[in-house]
Parts: structure tokens; C-alpha cells; sequence
């Protein structure tokens, strides 16, 4: 996958968080940390958020197709030897 893909990816994942208000009081969520967790083999984007107005926390969990092995995925043309 290259970086265009990746970046899309990510993209997404950020536009589907700030779309995504407080269950409780409707208010922005902000992302708080971000971890890579390997679920049943597969890596996955882990976001933890937090209501701006309420603190109210929500975990996102999205597929990483670009990592693998801990790795981020990028073509050896970012690589200089």
C-alpha cells in the first residue's frame, strides 16, 4: 500500500471521528492517544476520545491494513541507503 493510500485511510478515520458527537451531551470529541493493537492477528488503529464538554470517553477501532508486524507499510522509495 503507498503512502497516498495510507493517508486516505487516516483521513477517513479522523473524518469519521469528527463527525462523530458525544452520545451524551453531542458535543466535539477529542482524540486523546492513539495505539496500533494487533485484534485476532489483524492491526488496527485504536483511537481514545474524549468529550470536549461532558469528558465522556469513546473508543474507535479501525482496520490498518498498512501496518504489519508492528511496521508501518511504506515502498522503498522512501527508504534512502
Amino acid at each position: 500500500m503507498i503512502s497516498k493510500e495510507t493517508m486516505l485511510y487516516i483521513e477517513s478515520e479522523y473524518s469519521i471521528i469528527n463527525s462523530t458527537p458525544c452520545e451524551f451531551c453531542g458535543s466535539n470529541l477529542i482524540i486523546d492517544e492513539l495505539y496500533v493493537e494487533f485484534i485476532e492477528g489483524y492491526p488496527h488503529h485504536l483511537y481514545i476520545c474524549t468529550c470536549s464538554k461532558c469528558g465522556n470517553e469513546k473508543v474507535f477501532a479501525f482496520s490498518a491494513p498498512y501496518f504489519r508486524n508492528e511496521e508501518l507499510i511504506l515502498p522503498s522509495k522512501f527508504f534512502t541507503n
